[in-house]
C-alpha cells in the first residue's frame, strides 16, 4: 500500500471513528431530553392537578348551563329559525348554482360569440352572482381562503 493510499484510509477511519462519537452523543443527549421531558411534563401535572379539575369542572358547569338555556322557549324558537333559515339558504343556493350553469350552457352554446368572448361573458356573470350573494368583506375572505389553497383558483376568482 501507497503513503498515499495508507494516508486516506486513516483520515478515512478517523472521520468514521469522529462520526460514530457524535452519533452516539446524540443518542445519548436524545435520551436525555426525553427523560427529562417526561420528568418536566410530570412535575407540571402533578402540581397543576386541582387547576385542571377546577377548569374541568368549570367547563362542566358551563355545558350545563347552555344545555338548560337551550331549552328556554325563546331559545329553541331561535335555535328553529336559525335552522330554518340556513335550510332556506342552501335551497337558494343551490337554485342560483343551476340558473349559473344554464346560463353558462346558453353562452357556451352561442356560436356566433368568440370562444374568448364566451369566457368574459361568464366571468361577468358570475362576478355579478357573487356581489349579489355576499358582501365585499365576504368575497375577500373567500377569495383569500382559495388563494391560500390553490393559487390557480384565486386567479380565476380575481
Amino acid at each position: 500500500m501507497s503513503q498515499n493510499q495508507l494516508a486516506v484510509k486513516n483520515n478515512l477511519s478517523s472521520v468514521v471513528q469522529s462520526i460514530n462519537q457524535e452519533c452516539n452523543s446524540y443518542k445519548k443527549h436524545s435520551q436525555i431530553v426525553k427523560k427529562n421531558e417526561e420528568k418536566l411534563t410530570k412535575y407540571i401535572q402533578d402540581n397543576t392537578k386541582k387547576e385542571v379539575d377546577d377548569i374541568n369542572d368549570a367547563i362542566k358547569k358551563l355545558n350545563l348551563k347552555v344545555e338548560k338555556l337551550m331549552e328556554v322557549p325563546q331559545a329553541k324558537q331561535v335555535k328553529n329559525q336559525l335552522e330554518e333559515s340556513s335550510k332556506e339558504m342552501y335551497i337558494s343556493l343551490q337554485k342560483v348554482m343551476d340558473c349559473f350553469h344554464k346560463g353558462k350552457k346558453c353562452i357556451m352554446d352561442r356560436e356566433n360569440i368568440p370562444d374568448v368572448k364566451k369566457q368574459q361573458c361568464i366571468r361577468l356573470m358570475y362576478s355579478k352572482l357573487i356581489e349579489k350573494l355576499y358582501t365585499e368583506d365576504e368575497i375577500l375572505q373567500f377569495k383569500q381562503f382559495f388563494s391560500r389553497v390553490s393559487p390557480d383558483t384565486h386567479k380565476m376568482l380575481i
